[in-house]
């Protein structure tokens, strides 16, 4: 039998870490929204299979959530491909600083130049704490490439932030 105050417990505990992780790597408020609440879901579905000696809560939520969303990017890519010149462009939205949190918004800036794929390094990294052996073996990758890859897109990152607005 389901133990729901355990679960409750478990979702109030790591509810912003998996939407932060989620987020990292869609950077789409929308979508994110969606992927957690059906993370929660499966979870919710397959919680008594739950082996906390296997993984921890976060970790197994965590897991749960980036299969979502590697699922979700392998069927965006079957999707017909549109022609991009037959769409009219919508105008720039208007762009806003909350000057008390410029982190915040150097983050954002950052994350938006970032590919789904860079995000999603970044997220494992440091939202899901995932040590580079773990990266390694979720990408089929040496650890010797994760360091490599993320020696990378740390270079990458400096330079994209060096571009930020000066406000």
């Amino acid at each position: 039998m389901k133990d729901s105050n355990n679960f409750k417990d478990i979702y109030n505990k790591y509810f912003n870490y998996v939407y932060n992780s989620v987020y990292a790597m869609v950077h789409n408020i929308r979508n994110t929204e969606d992927i957690v609440s059906e993370t929660f879901l499966r979870a919710w579905n397959s919680f008594e299979s739950y082996n906390p000696k296997l993984a921890k809560p976060q970790t197994w939520l965590c897991n749960i959530a980036r299969n979502i969303v590697f699922d979700r990017w392998r069927s965006e890519s079957k999707k017909e491909i549109v022609n991009i010149e037959s769409i009219e462009e919508p105008a720039a939205p208007e762009v806003k600083y909350d000057f008390e949190n410029i982190e915040n918004i150097q983050v954002e800036f950052l994350l938006s130049k970032l590919t789904s794929e860079e995000r999603s390094f970044l997220s494992m990294r440091y939202y899901m704490n995932m040590k580079n052996s773990e990266i390694a073996e979720e990408l089929s990758i040496t650890t010797k490439a994760v360091s490599e890859r993320y020696r990378r897109l740390l270079e990458k990152c400096k330079k994209i932030l060096k571009t930020f607005p000066k406000i």
